[in-house]
């Protein structure tokens, strides 16, 4: 069916930040469609094309499409009649041709995208054509030949006719399944072929060669469409391994050739045929290797457990963020050592042979830590277990292995170091083997880490050493700062790295070429270690050539010596729980290292973006443990990224503003600044900013306007919603489908605040009377939906969405902190919070779940400032129990109730989570209300034995200096507090009284001066 392209029925759209014009065209007597666009930020152009189509069970959508562009997205959607449910095919970084190029897209191709409904459409009323921003620029681009076609619901068989150039015969015998015949040829000429034809064009996806005793060393694969020119897919030159995988595109395949060289005399053993021997062609289709992950997992079932990374068993591996603070690069490192040194870039795992076994992470117990328990020096340490693996003889297997990985240098030019020790804990026996450290293909990241990073195989198209030094893909070197005592580096076609260690050897070649990026390679080391003695091995990666590598001692202390000047800032010394000091100070490492520059980023895989709303809490947090410069630079850095309309772009990346609505984000933006003021109480700073301010807030008054109709006033039908902010996806529960959202007004609320205080500290009356008003009008529309909203749906509790009516206490937590909103609703508000609590009793005692996000850290703060400190700490001990591993003090953003879950985990760690834990657990210290400051509300009994005191301890009345403490002074056990600091506010302090059954109770008692003491029998 042939779908026509006319401009005068389709609908161009472009976002914020995109100029597009759309053309109508004639290419040889077909009509066509020219998409011009300028990207001047992130956003799209699209073509909406009305088809009204009832899709048949399976079908293909096909066009022709030709540009003059930089690389950017090609998207193909298709919606129903609502435009609400979306699948769609998105292919990144398309590269563009002045020629037209067929796109095909099969009713496989197409994936879930979002909307309501995530069953596959069956009715499609429009198909988008898009161009999304992924490389910037501008150009054209020409659709034509747009065909929809139904195609039978059964696949042809695999089998084919197989033709040889000698020897035909036999040549069947390669496809019988049979071990033990062989096609074997007969011809006199170097080249020998075999050609592979289907009846019907096939959808392979690799094609598997097993060879005999002598496998052919240099082979091409070339593959034909229908009645199509052969094309060539692989070329191999100097393979030696006995089984061959080759992936094939993905087309309908008619033909496949194999043309293979025979070896000369000179490369084999006198005994060794001089022809072709080949056991078996098999070929797979689709569901066997659709991508590179799929093949090296498959390939990973070949060898024994530990050969390869964890991931290709189905079973999740945890892993930290090793970099500077600031830093364009990071690396991360899993719960076993491997260390994958930047974003898609190689890994190095470390091997041992102990001259009887090659020694793997299935070899060993983990433990993992960080220097002095918080520094982000991750650190792993592997003791190979003896009794699964206890030689036979009786002696243990090796020594202890030790991994400690760190990064030292400037934000622009930093250098990964990263030092593995050998120590041998014997009494008696000397250790001796090889240490290896293999330079794989595969990234830490997981293949189910999609999100913005892909995880899992990366191409290592080239391995060299030079000197002392191994070049990766031309550009990234590993540095031996430990001379090693060989190298050697391989290809999948000469076998994969492990191969050759499990034998104790090394590849043969020290440089190699792979076109298909499947090279990989290993340094080794020898050592022979006495009882009780370590070794040290030492390599760095210097991420640029402007950085400097230096001793790694001399690295390590000066990097240890930076973060503890870095994380002393403030002083919090709670000695009945170290764990959660050490938690406190490891987070602000991570959100510091997390920085790309002076953005503030989630994460550095899958969140390495800038959205706002984590940039704003997150900046919180820095500001309440004292980072105040990495604040102001972060408001500088992103301010300029505001719309002329005065539209705070939800999220910043490499290629700008996104234009996606989010409704959170021009609140956000206003309390970012304010709370930047209140920390520092920098007046110029906030005049700067305040012309961006007030543009904000008219953005927020037109989006209101949407709600001020006659559909939302008294008798409307959605009166319920009236004068409150639109729908928006800003909340990720509504990622499918936007909703009246309480998380982008209680944002919108808090902005309006303090928006109007901003302008009444600058002196600006009017300015300020006009904004309270506003203020004030939002309040009374937002608390009059939230009621009207909880009658209408039957609820006691405040809804997450008011056109939902659905239960979000992790996000109706804002209301409290930093919204401070809600209290107006005290019974609706302890509702929410009591059915949360009852939820979260129920999970922590045993009732079944898959996984929750550790957002909800957020209710720790909620719990201390409703007064249920004791419900505060229940939550914190529980999500201090998931911190994966604990050694590393963080959370993934998804935590599963089974730790080995292969599933999406966001980055870990992850930066927006870690603000809230710091947030969170400040409150137990401190928090401010509008006109006092609130202290020691959260205090555990339990912590005053060996007391609690914190220092310097930044708030919006200046530093705080605080401590208590149980002592037996003259045969009296007293409870002493005390509370010293520039304070500006009055200060409420909260004392645990208890009584002689155990029982304890808090009694707030109002210090009017400072320094403050107060003791309690």
């Amino acid at each position: 069916m042939q779908i026509e392209l006319e401009a005068s029925t389709c609908r161009l759209v472009a976002t914020d930040g995109v100029k597009a014009s759309l053309h109508q065209e004639m290419h040889r007597g077909q009509k066509a469609l020219r998409l011009d666009f300028q990207f001047s930020g992130s956003g799209y152009a699209l073509l909406r094309i009305p088809v009204n189509i009832r899709l048949h069970p399976n079908y293909v959508f096909r066009f022709q499409v030709a540009g003059q562009c930089p690389d950017n997205t090609l998207e193909v959607k298709l919606l129903d009649a609502s435009t609400d449910n979306v699948w769609w095919v998105n292919r990144p970084n398309f590269k563009f041709s002045k020629s037209f190029q067929t796109v095909v897209n099969k009713k496989r191709h197409f994936s879930y995208a979002w909307g309501p409904v995530k069953e596959p459409l069956q009715e499609v009323a429009f198909l988008d054509l898009t161009i999304t921003n992924a490389n910037g620029g501008q150009g054209s681009v020409i659709f034509k030949g747009l065909t929809y076609e139904e195609r039978p619901l059964g696949s042809a068989s695999m089998a084919p006719t197989v033709w040889a150039s000698s020897n035909r015969k036999n040549a069947q015998r390669v496809l019988d399944e049979d071990p033990y015949t062989r096609w074997e040829s007969k011809g006199k000429g170097e080249l020998e072929s075999l050609i592979f034809r289907f009846r019907e064009g096939q959808e392979l996806s690799a094609l598997v060669l097993e060879w005999c005793e002598h496998p052919v060393q240099d082979f091409q694969v070339d593959i034909k469409e229908g009645n199509g020119p052969w094309r060539c897919t692989d070329t191999i030159r100097g393979a030696t391994a006995m089984r061959q995988y080759l992936l094939l595109p993905d087309c309908e395949i008619s033909a496949v050739r194999l043309t293979m060289r025979k070896q000369a005399a000179l490369n084999l053993p006198l005994s060794a045929p001089r022809q072709i021997s080949l056991r078996s062609v098999t070929f797979h289709d689709r569901s066997y290797a659709p991508c590179h992950n799929s093949l090296w997992k498959r390939i990973a079932k070949t060898f024994p457990r530990g050969y390869f990374p964890r991931y290709h068993q189905d079973e999740q591996s945890f892993w930290t963020v090793v970099g500077v603070s600031g830093g364009r690069q990071e690396a991360i490192i899993n719960e076993e050592g491997m260390l994958e040194v930047g974003r898609q870039t190689f890994s190095l795992e470390p091997f041992l042979f102990n001259d009887r076994r090659l020694l793997t992470w299935a070899c060993g117990d983990h433990s993992q830590s960080l220097a002095d328990g918080y520094l982000p020096i991750a650190q792993v340490e592997r003791r190979h277990n003896q009794t699964l693996y206890q030689d036979v003889r009786g002696e243990d297997e090796g020594p202890v292995l030790k991994i400690t990985a760190f990064a030292q240098g400037g934000q622009e030019d930093s250098t990964l170091y990263a030092r593995y020790t050998l120590k041998n804990e014997s009494e008696r026996t000397i250790q001796r083997g090889r240490f290896y450290l293999a330079l794989r293909q595969f990234q830490v990241n997981p293949p189910w880490q999609f999100l913005n990073t892909p995880g899992g195989f990366t191409a290592i198209h080239s391995l060299e050493r030079k000197g002392k030094e191994v070049l990766v893909n031309g550009r990234l070197k590993v540095v031996e700062l430990t001379p090693a005592d060989g190298f050697g580096a391989t290809t999948i076609a000469t076998d994969d790295v492990v191969e050759h260690l499990n034998y104790g050897l090394l590849p043969e070649s020290a440089a190699v070429y792979d076109e298909r990026g499947f090279a990989c390679g290993a340094l080794m080391w020898h050592y022979e270690i006495q009882p009780g003695e370590e070794k040290h091995f030492d390599i760095a990666v210097p991420y640029t050539d402007r950085a400097p590598v230096v001793n790694l001692e001399s690295a390590l202390e000066e990097t240890r010596s930076y973060w503890l000047g870095q994380l002393d800032k403030v002083q919090v010394e709670i000695a009945a729980a170290p764990d959660l000091v050490r938690t406190i100070k490891s987070q602000l490492a991570y959100i510091l290292i997390n920085r790309d520059g002076d953005a503030i980023q989630p994460g550095s895989r899958c969140y390495r973006r800038t959205w706002i709303r984590d940039g704003s809490l997150t900046s919180a947090a820095l500001l309440q443990n004292g980072f105040e410069k990495e604040v102001r630079a972060f408001i500088e850095w992103f301010a300029p990224y505001q719309y002329e309309s005065g539209k705070i772009p939800c999220c910043v990346d490499k290629r700008g503003s996104d234009p996606v609505p989010e409704h959170d984000s021009h609140g956000e933006f206003i309390y970012l600044v304010m709370e930047y003021y209140r920390f520092t109480k920098d007046l110029d700073f906030l005049r700067a900013l305040f012309p961006r301010l007030l543009k904000a807030v008219a953005y927020i008054q037109e989006l209101r306007s949407q709600c001020l109709t006659e559909d939302f006033r008294e008798g409307g039908k959605r009166a319920h919603l009236y004068g409150i902010l639109p729908p928006s996806i800003s909340h990720e529960g509504y990622s499918a489908h936007p909703a009246y959202s309480n998380w982008d007004n209680l944002f919108a609320m808090k902005g309006l605040d303090d928006a109007a205080l901003a302008a009444a500290i600058l002196g600006e009356k009017e300015e300020a009377e006009r904004l309270r008003l506003l203020a004030e009008e939002f309040r009374q529309c937002l608390l009059a939906s939230i009621q009207a909203s909880m009658s209408l749906h039957g609820i006691d509790y405040i809804p997450g969405a008011n056109d939902l009516g659905d239960f979000d206490a992790t996000s109706t937590t804002i209301g409290l902190d930093p919204a401070n909103t809600l209290q107006a609703i005290p019974q609706a508000l302890e509702a929410t919070f009591e059915r949360y609590f009852q939820f979260f009793q129920a999970r922590r005692d045993g009732k079944p779940f898959v996984d929750y996000t550790p957002y909800e850290l957020r209710t720790v703060g909620t719990f201390v400032r409703l007064g249920q400190a004791d419900r505060a700490h229940e939550a914190l001990d529980y999500f201090m129990q998931d911190r994966r591993p604990a050694g590393w003090n963080h959370w993934a953003e998804v935590v599963y109730k089974n730790p080995l879950t292969p599933r999406f985990i966001g980055d870990a760690p992850h930066g927006w989570v870690g603000s809230d834990f710091l947030r969170s657990v400040r409150n137990l210290f401190v928090y401010e209300t509008a006109e006092s400051l609130v202290v020691g509300a959260g205090i555990k009994p339990q912590w005053l034995e060996q007391g609690v005191r914190v220092v310097n301890l930044p708030t919006h009345f200046g530093p705080l200096t605080f401590s208590a403490r149980r002592q037996t002074i003259d045969g009296k056990s007293l409870t002493i507090y005390e509370v010293d600091g520039p304070i500006t506010a009055p200060v409420e302090l909260h004392v645990l009284i208890e009584s002689q059954t155990g029982a304890s109770k808090t009694v707030k008692v109002n210090l009017g001066r400072l320094p403050g003491r107060v003791q309690i029998s």
